[in-house]
């Protein structure tokens, strides 16, 4: 497994430094300190002070990831939260929405037929965000409540299309919206439970990239989230040496995370990583 490291190694007497409250602490990063998302160069201060040894810089750079969908010059938003560009689809009969800035295009009946009008002005409403055209038979309800696609993938938002006298059912918005924000705490590795370990590997999911700790090291990803798949890059850790016991659990976490596929969010809202390695099962905070 070729991993790059970013910090010198801290020995064994040391091993406390490993832990996750220090590595990667919930708090805002002060000087040099790793923080996801981060477009400057990595140097573990704290490894490096601990095991005595010089750093080592490992520059870190932005990374794409998923697919891009019309650009909006400006973006109307609900509360405080913008929603355009927005992207849903559906099928049978296949059908694609895009809202983006002061247009909004509607293409069904696998791409057959296609419309083209103004972005209504979005309303809040008991039943959700609805976008109605004031000169066209169109409207479009966005709800937000986790919708899984045909492909398998989960999406923020059930839509519902109606457009003269048919109606369309799918999925809208970004699964990495699903994906970001609070750190997930990893319970289960395959058939490994790691849920009550001293510290648990966890991850951290920013725009561009992916971080956390593994139990032991910390770590850092690139990930690309496309219509159907999740793949994470190998991964750029810390080299440095904790229990036995942490150590095995570090190596079947970034063993199964090379091999992720796709993600899963159940009702509950815990998250599966799948691939053919082994699955992450993970819940948010801990």
């Amino acid at each position: 497994m070729n991993r790059a490291l970013f910090a010198a190694a801290c020995a064994l007497p040391f091993a406390a430094a490993c832990g996750e409250d220090d590595m990667y602490a919930d708090t805002e990063p002060q000087e040099g300190e790793f923080a996801v998302g981060e477009e400057e160069d990595v140097n573990d201060r704290a490894s490096t002070e601990a095991s005595g040894a010089e750093s080592a810089e490992l520059p870190i750079e932005g990374r794409p990831g998923g697919e891009a969908t019309l650009e909006a010059p400006d973006a109307q938003a609900s509360g405080d939260r913008a929603l355009l560009p927005f992207t849903a689809r559906g099928t049978e009969p296949g059908w694609i929405l895009e809202m983006a800035g002061s247009t909004t295009q509607f293409e069904y009946d696998y791409g057959q037929q296609q419309v083209r009008l103004r972005t209504p002005e979005p309303r809040e409403t008991s039943e959700g965000i609805v976008f109605q055209a004031q000169d066209e038979p169109f409207t479009a309800r966005l709800t937000e409540e986790r919708c899984t696609a045909a492909s398998g993938m989960p999406h923020p938002f059930t839509v519902e299309v109606r457009y003269q006298d048919q109606t369309f059912q799918g999925c809208g918005g970004e699964p990495r919206e699903l994906l970001t924000g609070d750190k997930w705490t990893v319970t289960a590795i395959g058939d490994m439970t790691v849920e009550g370990a001293d510290t648990p590997p966890s991850i951290r999911f920013s725009e561009d990239d992916a971080g956390g700790s593994t139990g032991c090291n910390t770590f850092r990803a690139g990930y690309a989230l496309t219509g159907e798949t999740l793949t994470i890059e190998p991964a750029e850790t810390t080299q440095m040496a904790c229990s036995e016991t942490a150590m095995r659990i570090e190596e079947r976490f970034l063993d199964a995370l090379d091999s992720v596929e796709r993600i899963v969010i159940e009702g509950d809202g815990a998250l599966t990583l799948q691939g053919p390695g082994a699955s992450i099962e993970a819940r948010r905070g801990g």
